[in-house]
């Protein structure tokens, strides 16, 4: 049996005590399903369809070592993770350091005044130690490092503001992303342009 599958057997079993967050070395999050009984099952309902979104193949899985290497990207004795690109091609010697699926909130005239629904163009972003890059069928952007004025991270929403437009991608791992693109440009001196975490 696929490994997707079992973790998506383990949450379906055990997840409303907090089994499939002990496995992936979770443990607060675990001591609050277990305490909580899955969040009042909703946080374990919204984990089972995001299992099974990940065994049918519909979302990109986020491997634990993966996980583990975000949550080193605040120290800066250890190097910054290096991944696949994904869809976007890199310059001789350009090495991605994120790559995630997202979407990007789309701000309309008519949505401001007449309370229209907020529109979502999905994509896959990337940063890399040159450029952010939405990569997407439209509404995509490649973004210079040089070219970001500031940056801002608020629950699940990621913001990239230069000085022509001001992008909103909304994914699972905004806040990843907000602390690696932070530690990239303060690695080239560039830290001024970081906000503090909403």
């Amino acid at each position: 049996m696929d490994e997707k599958w079992k973790d998506f057997i383990l949450c379906a079993a055990g997840g409303w005590f907090g089994l499939h967050k002990f496995r992936e070395g979770e443990t607060v999050w675990g001591v609050c399903y277990l305490l909580t009984v899955g969040l009042l099952l909703t946080g374990w309902l919204r984990d089972c369809y995001d299992y099974f979104q990940v065994a049918k193949g519909l979302q990109p899985p986020i491997p634990k070592r993966v996980k583990r290497a975000l949550r080193a990207v605040g120290d800066p004795a250890l190097p910054l993770p290096v991944y696949d690109p994904g869809p976007v091609l890199l310059a001789e010697g350009e090495k991605c350091h994120f790559s995630a699926r997202a979407k990007r909130r789309v701000e309309s005239a008519q949505a401001e005044t007449q309370g229209a629904p907020q529109v979502f163009l999905r994509g896959m972003l990337v940063i890399t130690d040159q450029r952010a890059v939405f990569a997407a069928s439209r509404g995509g952007f490649d973004v210079k490092l040089e070219a970001i004025e500031k940056l801002d991270c608020a629950s699940r929403y990621f913001f990239l503001q230069t000085r022509e437009e001001r992008y909103a991608l909304k994914c699972r791992e905004a806040r990843y992303a907000w602390q690696t693109l932070q530690r990239i440009l303060h690695e080239r001196g560039e830290e001024g342009k970081t906000a503090q975490e909403i």
